[in-house]
């Protein structure tokens, strides 16, 4: 009877060591899981920071862009607009123009 009973609680012992041991090994999977993630997701941040700064410059270069061509177009429709003032100046010089 005293065998039986030893044997029981060594084989309790040897239960309790085992989940103890499966238990942290567990946690530790868990850890590393949790640190794999963590340096997935800061590599899929700097990603996305590194695309999102790609695409503010592509941004800011077109709007440079358009600007000098606006302003290329306005600097063209000024001197457009000045040579037509001279034009009818200078055509109409010294005439009173009537407007009915």
């Amino acid at each position: 009877m005293i065998k039986l009973s030893t044997a029981v609680i060594w084989v309790l012992v040897f239960i309790t060591i085992n989940s103890f041991f499966y238990y942290t090994k567990a946690l530790n999977i868990d850890r590393v899981k949790k640190e794999v993630n963590l340096g997935i997701d800061e590599k899929i941040e700097k990603i996305n920071f590194n695309i999102n700064e790609k695409i503010e410059k592509e941004l800011i270069l077109m709007r440079n862009s358009q600007n000098i061509k606006l302003d290329e177009y306005n600097a063209k429709r000024n001197s457009l607009e000045h040579k037509l003032n001279i034009h009818f100046h200078d055509r109409f010089k010294g005439q009173r123009v009537r407007f009915d």
